[in-house]
């Protein structure tokens, strides 16, 4: 079934290996699954990309299992789905049974962040990441290279970071990232 011009399909995907399941959500999967490659080949250390480079990819397989209208339903399907296989004993390879889509969803925290990048992520959530670039004084792309690990704020940027967000300086100035 083709999705009618203007609707947005967002895929539901489980990514099975050999030591676990990673479950995501996304509009091109392709694309996400060569993202999925090119972190792994990055030397990531979560528990998906680990897995990967010792594994190799093709250990690897796809599978979507629903697909949503919107973000919103896509990320409460995508809970859905990695509780289900939780419950059912899979080793789920997310950050942690209550995802950030719940986060999202509920406006709870379930975890304390001791990760900047993650700290950084939830943050710029809640807002345009334009308007989060203008609190901070930075432009959109050191946001992107902050919370994703690809580099650290300078001191002054951390000291901005962590009056505005809350997120401690040290974390980020500290650590091998």
């Amino acid at each position: 079934m083709k999705p009618a011009v203007g609707v947005a399909v967002y895929s539901i995907y489980v990514i099975t290996g050999p030591d676990g399941v990673y479950v995501g959500e996304t509009r091109n999967l392709q694309r996400r699954w060569w993202k999925h490659e090119s972190v792994a080949r990055r030397g990531d250390g979560r528990a998906l990309y680990v897995s990967m480079r010792r594994h190799g990819s093709d250990a690897f397989s796809v599978e979507v299992v629903a697909q949503a209208k919107n973000h919103a339903d896509a990320l409460a399907t995508e809970l859905t789905v990695a509780n289900q296989l939780a419950d059912g004993g899979a080793r789920v390879f997310n950050l942690n049974r209550h995802s950030v889509a719940e986060e999202i969803a509920t406006g709870v925290l379930f975890t304390p962040v001791t990760d900047p990048r993650l700290a950084l992520s939830r943050w710029l959530r809640q807002r345009p990441m334009v308007e989060s670039a203008a609190i901070l004084g930075c432009d959109r792309s050191a946001l992107t290279h902050w919370s994703n690990g690809r580099c650290k704020p300078n001191l002054t940027y951390a000291l901005r970071i962590q009056d505005v967000a809350g997120i401690q300086a040290t974390a980020w100035l500290g650590g091998s990232r």
